[in-house]
C-alpha cells in the first residue's frame, strides 16, 4: 500500500447515490502525479451501492466519513472543511474526473503565489463514458476581470478548484444555503482573498 509522507490536500468529494461514477472519480485521484494528498469521502446517506464501491479500494488515502442522514451539500461542503487534514483542499465532485497532473500544478502554484486563495482551472466535458465532447468550459483567468464578474455570476468550475483551507475559515466556511460555492468565492473575493483560473484544462465534467 501507498504510503503519505505529509498530508497538504484533502481531495474532498461529497458522495451521494452516485455509484454509476465514483469508482472513475477516486481513480483519477489515485493516479495523480502528486502524492501528498488524502482522499475524503463523505456520504451524505447515499440509498445506492455507492458506499460499496467506495469501501472496495484497498487505499489508505481514503477516508470515509458518513453523515447520519441525509443533510445536503451546504451541510456537507462545511463539514469537509472541517474533516480536512491538508492545508489546501482539491474540490472534487463525484462524477467528475481529476486529470493526472491536476493537483501537482495546483499546488505548485499556491505555493509560489502565497497571495491567491483560490486557483481554478479551465474543464473539458466528457460522456457517462468517460469520452471527451468537444464542447469545453473556459473561464475567466484575470484576477481584476474574475472579481468584477463575480458579482453577477459564478467564475469557477468547482470541481477544479484548489483553495487554502485557512482562507475557507478566515471566512467563516460554507453557508448553508442555495449555490454555496459561488457564495464562498464571492465573499473570498470581498475579503481581498485573491482567486486565479489557470489557462489549463485539468479537469472533466
Amino acid at each position: 500500500m501507498e504510503s503519505i509522507e505529509k498530508i497538504e490536500i484533502t481531495v474532498f468529494i461529497a458522495l451521494f447515490n452516485s455509484e454509476n461514477y465514483i469508482s472513475d472519480t477516486i481513480k483519477s485521484v489515485l493516479n495523480q502525479t502528486f502524492t501528498n494528498y488524502e482522499i475524503l469521502i463523505i456520504n451524505d446517506a447515499s440509498t445506492d451501492n455507492s458506499v460499496a464501491i467506495v469501501e472496495n479500494f484497498n487505499s489508505k488515502r481514503i477516508r470515509l466519513v458518513h453523515n447520519s442522514e441525509n443533510k445536503g451539500i451546504c451541510f456537507t461542503r462545511q463539514r469537509g472543511v472541517e474533516e480536512a487534514k491538508g492545508k489546501y483542499i482539491a474540490i472534487l465532485d463525484a462524477d467528475d474526473i481529476a486529470e493526472k497532473n491536476r493537483l501537482q500544478i495546483q499546488y505548485d502554484f499556491l505555493e509560489q503565489n502565497q497571495e491567491f486563495a483560490v486557483c481554478g482551472t479551465n474543464t473539458k466535458f466528457i460522456d457517462e463514458n468517460s469520452n471527451p465532447l468537444q464542447d469545453e468550459f473556459i473561464v475567466n483567468t484575470n484576477y481584476d476581470e474574475i472579481k468584477l464578474k463575480l458579482l453577477f455570476a459564478n467564475q469557477f468550475i468547482n470541481s477544479s478548484v484548489l483553495i487554502r483551507k485557512s482562507a475557507i475559515e478566515e471566512i467563516g466556511g460554507y453557508k448553508r444555503h442555495a449555490a454555496e460555492d459561488y457564495d464562498l468565492f464571492v465573499r473570498l473575493a470581498k475579503n481581498c482573498l485573491k482567486s486565479l483560473t489557470l489557462d489549463q484544462y485539468l479537469a472533466n465534467l
